[in-house]
């Protein structure tokens, strides 16, 4: 089967990166960390903009890729919202009236697009880069710059199973898939994870409370003492939850 790297909407997909934004932040032990996040603007139509999601993986050509187009930067789409022109200067300086008469021409806008549209994209780095052969495409754990102004790619489902997703053993293989990913909003892919790997590494479960730590943990445990029969697990439970 071959595989299809990118998935461009039937065509209705146009983006481009704008910008790499840099924002520092102090932190409570008086230090600094920095965030990159990739600015991308990219033609509006509803089908796209209904298509977009936070946790879709974007393709950005990086410094490798001049004169090959080959080589990608991995981004995460982190947030998405569309724009119009007339957004910009919309304030309370203005009287109502004429408030409330750009936005209804705003919202009648959204229904079928205008040249006064676009949509905004906020993405973060994954730290991979993607590269396509002859032979198929090939990840790295790696990061290079990304060439502002180049053409943005949406990675397709096929793509984003290769590079996230475990290839389960036959037989078994419910027990190797642990929910859904996040990033799509007319289908959904199954994810899959090694186990074997999972429990040879340190790991941990992070969230609020209620979110589902304890259930996720336990969901993990039953699968893999399936997957695995030798598996040993003790369990410390210092709440006696």
């Amino acid at each position: 089967m071959t595989l299809h790297p990118f998935d461009d909407i039937d065509g209705e997909f146009k983006g481009r990166l704008r910008e790499i934004a840099t924002t520092t932040r102090s932190t409570v032990d008086n230090s600094t960390v920095t965030f990159r996040t990739a600015r991308i603007e990219c033609d509006y139509t509803p089908k796209v903009v209904k298509r977009l999601a936070m946790g879709q993986l974007v393709a950005i050509p990086n410094v490798q890729a001049l004169g090959a187009n080959s080589s990608y930067s991995l981004y995460e789409i982190a947030d998405v919202y569309p724009m119009h022109y007339s957004m910009l200067t919309l304030d309370r300086s203005q009287p109502a009236a004429i408030r409330k008469e750009f936005m209804e021409l705003i919202q009648k806008e959204w229904e079928k697009g205008s040249k006064s549209t676009w949509i905004e994209i906020v993405a973060a780095p994954i730290s991979y880069v993607m590269k396509t052969t002859d032979e198929g495409v090939v990840y790295e754990r790696r990061a290079m710059a990304p060439l502002t102004g180049s053409p943005v790619r949406l990675l397709s489902k096929e793509s984003i199973q290769q590079l996230i997703c475990f290839k389960p053993p036959k037989g078994n293989s419910e027990d190797y898939y642990l929910g859904t990913l996040l990033g799509f909003t007319d289908d959904s892919i199954p994810f899959s994870v090694n186990l074997e790997s999972l429990i040879h590494y340190m790991g941990g479960v992070f969230a609020f409370t209620g979110s589902g730590k304890s259930n996720l943990t336990a969901t993990v445990i039953r699968k893999a003492l399936r997957a695995i029969p030798d598996l040993k697990v003790v369990v410390f439970d210092v709440s006696a939850e």
